[in-house]
């Protein structure tokens, strides 16, 4: 039997909830627990869990919200009571990129934090720590053994759940638009049109398809453009508060990874969709409704039919492009403000720090890694 895979509000605010305070106890049991050290407290401080714990509820709300929008639609069904399950290869594949993902790059966390130990005033007094070192599994690895449940807890927990919906939902879209061209297509005339599609039957049927077709748009428009925004102000919370300065910068470069993963995505799927698909089934109608006008200018009949194709031609050529769709429904959805704002906030604020514009949005190692290559 397959089940519908909405789940209640309540439900899902209890799982944030629930995901939230465990990453929380993590973090605490990283810094307040035996199994922390000096290194680890004079890194980040005792009090870092507490900034862990703002920035996982933080990110629990905009997890929230991000997954009402995709839980809103389309209508999908699973086999599995629990709809964050994976289902698919692809879906098993991020479940499997999530849970190894913190495992592969610890080295690059250790080694991060050891060179951001000299940097911190609080712990100059303290000698320098190397993998030789004596000291290097108690004050080092050891305290990573609670954090990994803050770990997982923000990328299987919060990011993973999000990832899942985002999927499904690109795939149905795209499956969704194919479906509703081809309904389309059929009403357009390609060649010389027939007289069914002379009449006015045929024209009021064209333009209820059409119709549908763009107010799905507006709704697929608005479901990516809200989760830009959601990931724009997580954005916008680890650069103007101080959390970002307690993590290593490869902790940094990992999370602007995992926000490419959401970002990616609805960005890509945004502009195939809506845009590219807006502009090119608007180029349709004008050609299929400027065969229809040619052929009744010739005939003059039936009475009134051939103004009213010109009438939607017109406006279709001059008043709707693709870039005037995309703003109308920026404009529509109230997000355009907000969109500007939280971007432009983000940017402005990243550039007077002094970095420049790729650094912004793309990893420093993957930034390091492309200039290695043009290094002599």
């Amino acid at each position: 039997m397959e089940l519908d895979h909405r789940i209640k509000l309540k439900w899902l605010a209890v799982y944030i909830a629930g995901t939230v305070l465990t990453s929380g106890v993590g973090s605490y049991l990283a810094y307040q627990s035996p199994l922390t050290s000096s290194y680890w407290t004079c890194w980040a401080g005792s009090h870092a869990w507490k900034r862990d714990m703002i920035r996982a509820s933080t990110y629990g709300i905009l997890v929230f919200f991000s997954l009402v929008q995709l839980n809103i639609s389309p209508r999908t069904r699973t086999r599995y009571i629990w709809p964050f399950t994976p289902q698919r290869r692809i879906e098993y594949l991020l479940f499997g990129l999530m849970l190894v993902t913190p495992i592969l790059v610890l080295p690059i966390l250790i080694d991060s934090f050891i060179d951001g130990i000299p940097s911190h005033k609080s712990c100059d007094t303290f000698p320098l720590v190397t993998r030789n070192s004596p000291n290097y599994s108690r004050d080092i690895l050891l305290p990573y053994l609670p954090y990994f449940v803050y770990i997982y807890s923000i990328g299987l927990g919060l990011i993973f759940p999000v990832l899942l919906l985002l999927v499904r939902c690109i795939r149905l879209d795209f499956a969704r638009s194919k479906e509703l061209i081809a309904r389309l297509y059929v009403e357009i005339p390609q060649e010389s049109p027939t007289d069914n599609q002379l009449t006015s039957q045929a024209f009021e049927r064209l333009i209820v398809l059409y119709q549908s077709y763009v107010l799905w748009l507006t709704d697929v428009a608005e479901r990516y453009i809200f989760l830009i925004i959601m990931i724009s102000i997580g954005l916008l919370f680890e650069q103007f508060t101080p959390d970002h300065l307690t993590v290593t910068s490869a902790s940094l470069d990992i999370g602007k990874f995992l926000l490419w993963l959401i970002l990616g995505p609805s960005l890509i799927t945004f502009v195939l969709l809506v845009a590219f698909g807006y502009q090119r089934t608007a180029r349709q109608m004008q050609v299929g409704l400027g065969l229809i006008a040619q052929v009744l200018a010739e005939n003059q009949q039936p009475a009134g039919l051939f103004d009213r194709i010109i009438s939607t031609r017109n406006s279709l050529i001059w008043e709707r492009s693709a870039a005037e769709f995309v703003v109308s429904v920026m404009k529509s959805a109230g997000v355009c403000m907000p969109l500007v704002i939280v971007l432009g906030g983000y940017i402005i604020d990243s550039l007077s720090k002094g970095d420049n514009w790729i650094s912004v949005i793309i990893p420093s190692v993957l930034v390091n890694l492309i200039k290695s290559f043009y290094e002599q």
